[in-house]
């Protein structure tokens, strides 16, 4: 039996490829720890392997290393948290392994006197989201062909 925890954070996305086309699908993170809460991309980001998901009604258990991309269908606490901090953002164009191709505006919070799109893409973190036109996007950067500027978010 696949056994969660009683209180979980549901968050609503679309996997780009299921065997139909796109699915929708539920991942499941912690509650909020008082000390400082733990969003999507913390979780993502976090050193575990897996990421337990509801797929169809079923419970499933997604290796982060497999996902290449998704779209969240509502709204990412963290980017607003970025905005907060005033960080610099830029327009790219991110090609995937497999051909698929997003655009959008990213956020770039980075230490000390890094600023540049490169210095982002080297960070430690594999996730990252990507604001387009019709939402935001999460991208694992294990899975990043190239990525070059962009003109239109």
């Amino acid at each position: 039996m696949l056994d969660l925890a009683l209180d979980v954070r549901r968050i609503p996305v679309r996997l780009p490829s299921g065997p139909d086309g796109p699915v929708e699908a539920v991942l499941f993170l912690a509650p909020p720890d008082p000390r400082g809460s733990q969003g999507l991309l913390g979780r993502l980001n976090d050193p575990d392997a897996f990421v337990p998901a509801s797929i169809d009604g079923r419970i499933k258990l997604l290796a982060k290393s497999s996902i290449a991309m998704f779209a969240c269908l509502e709204p990412l606490e963290e980017l607003s948290e970025l905005e907060e901090f005033q960080a610099s953002s830029a327009n790219m164009r991110v090609r995937l392994r497999g051909g698929a191709v997003v655009a959008g505006l990213v956020r770039l919070l980075l230490p000390g006197n890094h600023r540049r799109p490169l210095d982002f893409l080297n960070l430690p973190e594999r996730f990252f989201p990507l604001v387009t036109e019709s939402g935001t996007v999460v991208v694992n950067k294990d899975w990043i062909e190239s990525v070059e500027p962009s003109d239109a978010a």
